[in-house]
């Protein structure tokens, strides 16, 4: 096993992933089955980190329906409403639900909101995702935040060929956020 170095030790870090389900909680929890290796790489480096000292929130989107997430997900049980949100805990991994939606434009402050609060030292994406934009922004108007995005899959560094469904929307959205990482 590594061990932390002494800068770790006196200087850990907050480090905000973001995730576009629970899927690296589920993984976390001992599921074989949750989503793909992104997810799976997202958990184990989550894991090392935490284990190292480091302060570690994953940021999860949740269904935004009227603040409330959808009940389906084992992990998606907490609603999206700051006021009435719970954080999960798993292996000193905070998990925060966000509630956002694009027919929604208000919820997108949601997001900003649990980023200003956790102050994170940097952010970490690894998927295609509508508002990795954002992500971005909100690195570059509060340092020293930094944003890094690291690619899954070949297909991903081409934006305009990363989402299959709704091209004319998600593409140029993804497309943004991987101009401003």
């Amino acid at each position: 096993m590594l061990q932390p170095s002494n800068a770790q030790q006196q200087h850990p870090q907050t480090i905000c992933f973001y995730s576009d389900s629970a899927a690296p909680l589920a993984i976390l929890g001992g599921s074989a089955t949750a989503r793909g290796g992104a997810e799976k790489q997202i958990a184990h480096l989550m894991a090392a980190l935490a284990e190292r000292g480091h302060q570690i929130y994953l940021l999860y989107r949740v269904p935004y329906t009227d603040g409330w997430a959808d009940q389906n997900d084992e992990h998606d049980t907490y609603g999206g409403d700051s006021s009435r949100e719970r954080a999960l805990a798993v292996e000193g991994i905070t998990a925060i639900p966000v509630a956002i939606d694009w027919r929604r434009p208000w919820s997108l402050v949601t997001l900003w909101q649990k980023l200003a609060h956790l102050a994170p030292d940097l952010i970490y994406a690894r998927l295609p995702d509508d508002f990795l934009w954002l992500l971005a922004l909100y690195a570059k108007t509060h340092k020293p935040t930094r944003f890094a995005f690291a690619l899954a899959h070949d297909r991903f560094c081409n934006p305009w060929q990363s989402y299959t469904y709704h091209r004319w929307f998600h593409n140029p959205l993804y497309a943004l956020g991987l101009a401003m990482a």
